[in-house]
This record gives structure tokens, C-alpha cells and sequence, in this order.
């Protein structure tokens, strides 16, 4: 395996990987935040044939493009065997990150095996105020969070990520992280995830896929820290901090029926009849 940090002229590097399909337009914003950065970084993007731009964009951001019809957690996964320095950065086609994140990341890096980055959910559609009011929450919650960023060798000491899941794949590899006491650090600086075209059709369309594999997680005992009344609790008090009474009283609604949204589509489920 080559975990080579520094390239010809002694300069830091970071492998990005991006798994995509047909989100041509975001992918552009993306490669567009991160062409800002000036880390010396390689990007990998695997896609899955798009037939929109991806792959013009691709080529004027000079991506390392792989086209395979691989699903989610495998694709990630080739994307960090194909990386060609020590730290790698998992990122979807629908983020956005600012012009210091990966200076950040690689300073970061020098300490920490793994890293958590702060999110925030962008959009004018109610559920993406929702996700954004939960995440303001669980930010900090080692458990309620993923990892991102990873020093390559863990990340493959842990196995990298689950390709029997395609739904928490990344809490099973944070899980990973915790029980063997690797070091996990935190940024502050947020990664901006667009979810303008989120709507309620899609959501239960996507919790109702996803629930065949979280059927899996949920034999496991680290399910019992994700929904510990306890912590969720503490979440959702640190979330009302960042609003007002009423706004509050309206995203604790609209996060109650998403949740009852998700536990309803792991009841009706049988796990492993829907396939992608």
C-alpha cells in the first residue's frame, strides 16, 4: 500500500474521494470549492456512467474519474485504494467545503487518526431546516457523528467501509474507530451540504431503501448508544439553543414525524428485499 504524504516538491497532500451518479451541477459547485483550496490535494471520483456532465466537469478539474457500476460503500472504498497520499476525505456530490478545510484537515491529521467535520444542511425546504436544526444537535456526540477524514492506514485497519451496507456503513466504521480507542478530533469549520431538492416523496422513498440494511445495524449493540433517549435528549437541547421558542417548537415537530417516518420503515421492511 503506498502511503506516501508529500509529493515532488515536499508539499502536504490529501486524497478526495467523490462517489457520484448523474448530479453533474453539484459536482461542479463542489470541484469549484475545492479548486479554491490551495492544499496540494488529488481528487478521485467514481461514478456510476452518468449520463449528464459528470464527466466533462471531471475532466476540466483534472478528477481521476473511474466509471463502474459499483454501489456506495464499495465505491468508497476503491476510491481510497486508488489514493495516492497518506490522508484521505470522503465527500458527496452535494457538498460544498470552504477555500481552509483541507489545510485544515491536514494540520488536523498530524494528530488524530479520523476526523469528524461540522455539517450544515442548505435549502429553503423545510426538511433541509430540519436536518439542519438536528445537526446543529449532534455535533460533538462522537457517536452521532462520523468520521470523514481519515489517516489511510486506519481506515483500512477498520476495513474500511461495510459493502454488504449502503446504509450505515459509516457508523459501523465509527463504531470501529471507538472500540479501538483510535483518536478522533473534530472541526469546526463546516462542510455545507446542499439539499435543496429534498422533499418528502423522496425522503420516504430513501428511508424505506435504506431500512433493509439498517435492519442489520440494529442487532448490533452499538444501535443502543445511536438511539439512547439520554443522548438524543441532550442533542435536541443543544439544538433549541440556536433558536427561538417558536422556530424551535415547529423543527422538534417536523424531526418527531421524521423519525416516526424512519422507525415506520424499519418496522414494515424485510431486510434484504429491496435492491437498488
Amino acid at each position: 500500500m503506498n502511503l506516501e504524504l508529500k509529493d515532488n516538491n515536499g508539499e502536504q497532500k490529501i486524497s478526495i474521494i467523490i462517489p457520484t451518479y448523474n448530479n453533474g451541477e453539484s459536482l461542479f459547485r463542489l470541484l469549484n470549492s475545492i479548486e479554491k483550496n490551495k492544499t496540494n490535494y488529488e481528487i478521485i471520483a467514481i461514478d456510476k456512467f452518468s449520463t449528464d456532465n459528470t464527466k466533462e466537469y471531471c475532466e476540466n478539474f483534472k478528477v481521476k474519474l473511474f466509471q463502474s457500476n459499483f454501489l456506495r460503500s464499495k465505491a468508497k472504498n476503491f476510491g481510497a485504494s486508488m489514493a495516492s497520499s497518506k490522508y484521505i476525505l470522503f465527500l458527496d456530490s452535494d457538498m460544498e467545503i470552504s477555500e481552509n478545510l483541507l489545510d485544515i484537515i491536514l494540520d488536523k491529521l498530524k494528530e488524530y487518526d479520523a476526523l469528524c467535520i461540522k455539517e450544515e444542511s442548505i435549502g429553503k425546504n423545510f426538511l433541509a431546516k430540519i436536518r439542519d436544526f438536528e445537526r446543529k444537535g449532534i455535533y460533538g456526540d462522537i457517536y452521532l457523528n462520523v468520521a470523514r477524514a481519515f489517516r489511510k492506514d486506519i481506515f483500512f485497519i477498520c476495513g474500511g467501509y461495510d459493502e454488504t451496507l449502503e446504509a450505515g456503513e459509516d457508523l459501523m466504521l465509527q463504531k470501529c474507530l471507538i472500540e479501538n480507542n483510535f483518536k478522533i478530533g473534530w472541526i469546526d469549520t463546516p462542510i455545507r451540504h446542499h439539499e435543496e431538492d429534498v422533499n418528502i416523496i423522496k425522503f420516504i422513498r430513501k428511508n424505506v431503501y435504506y431500512a433493509s440494511f439498517l435492519k442489520k445495524i440494529k442487532k448490533d449493540e452499538y444501535w443502543m448508544e445511536l438511539t439512547s433517549i439520554k443522548r438524543r435528549l441532550k442533542a435536541l437541547k443543544t439544538s433549541i439553543k440556536h433558536y427561538d421558542i417558536f422556530h424551535s417548537l415547529i423543527f422538534i415537530i417536523g424531526l418527531i414525524i421524521i423519525r416516526f417516518i424512519t422507525i415506520s420503515s424499519l418496522l414494515i421492511t424485510k431486510e434484504g428485499v429491496i435492491n437498488e
